[in-house]
């Protein structure tokens, strides 16, 4: 068996490394360069940073690469370029154990992979050897913002948006939102409502017009955050949460059809969202309301650090 050395990218090799690991083999290598720019301006955008470039040789030959994408709220992206993983398996394990180290070295709270279900099947143990755990399969979907969206109307119900009030008071109702949630419940009490809150503000460029609250009976009901990615002419849906007592009363469709609406608005073609595909009534509403599956990706991540550990995070009582 070949032997797989990983070690730290240095000096030119970085920009060979980030090209590995974000582009794919028959790529021209100016499209390969406009991939690592645009990352590098996504970056840049939210606040985030290339913290780590990592190389896996075998006999002096390049032959896998991971870029860690450090991102505001405490996370860590390993970048893997997954059509190597196949012939690299044997070293992966230790390529992703020295993305993971670094992570953890520069205090982020978890690293993340996500990954084609059949690819994380086939490298199931490599993952598991570097420490890294299943978290969720992410169903991706999307819709037209114009086609008919009809919905019930629910009485009693009024919109505030991050511009009418502050963000702690928003912080304050997302942290209701996930007592009992469906939606990646391993993730919570992992980061602070203020990693959190980095996190949305990172998706997309930032509006304050496009985070809502939701109010029902004149009582906080839940939150809706969305997004308009650059160079992008569609509104992501960045999230939606309902707190427990206002769930089952058709106010997770108010939310998606605000949305949609905010997608027409702003002229916006389409309407995406990601949910964890163990969501099934969240799953089961999206579909009823014109959303149909375009991708799935398994996610797996290494927690480093809990804000619940730390007395930065408590569920409501």
């Amino acid at each position: 068996m070949t032997r797989i050395r990983v070690r730290d990218a240095h000096g030119d090799e970085r920009q060979q490394a980030l090209r590995i690991a974000l582009s794919e083999p028959g790529v021209a290598a100016e499209q390969a360069q406009k991939i690592c720019q645009l990352t590098e301006n996504f970056l840049h955008r939210c606040g985030g940073s290339i913290g780590g470039l990592h190389l896996a040789e075998a006999e002096g030959q390049v032959v896998a690469a991971c870029a860690v994408l450090d991102l505001p709220g405490g996370v860590s992206l390993l970048m893997l370029p997954t059509w190597e993983l196949g012939r690299s398996v044997e070293g992966l394990a230790e390529l992703l154990a020295a993305a993971s180290r670094g992570a953890r070295e520069r205090n982020s709270r978890f690293a993340q992979v996500m990954l084609e279900p059949d690819t994380a099947e086939q490298v199931r143990p490599s993952l598991e050897q570097a420490g890294l755990s299943y978290l969720a399969s992410l169903q991706y979907m999307q819709r037209n913002a114009f086609d008919p969206s009809p919905i019930r109307p629910v009485a009693d119900t009024n919109w505030l948006t991050l511009a009418d009030t502050d963000e702690q008071t928003f912080a304050e109702v997302i942290r209701h939102t996930y007592a009992e949630s469906l939606d990646c419940p391993e993730l919570t009490g992992v980061r602070s409502m203020q990693d959190v809150l980095d996190s949305h503000r990172s998706a997309g460029e930032f509006d304050p017009l496009g985070w809502y609250l939701l109010e029902h009976r004149g009582q906080p009901a839940g939150a809706l955050i969305t997004a308009r990615p650059p160079f992008c002419t569609n509104l992501e849906v960045v999230y939606v949460g309902l707190l427990p007592q206002a769930r089952g009363q058709g106010l997770g469709r108010v939310c998606v059809h605000r949305a949609i609406q905010r997608a027409r608005d702003l002229v916006l073609t389409g309407v995406t969202l990601a949910v964890d595909a163990a969501n099934t009534p969240a799953c089961r509403m999206y579909t009823a309301m014109g959303f149909s599956a375009y991708a799935t990706k398994d996610v797996w991540i290494q927690v480093f650090r809990r804000a619940d550990a730390e007395g930065l995070f408590a569920l409501p009582a």
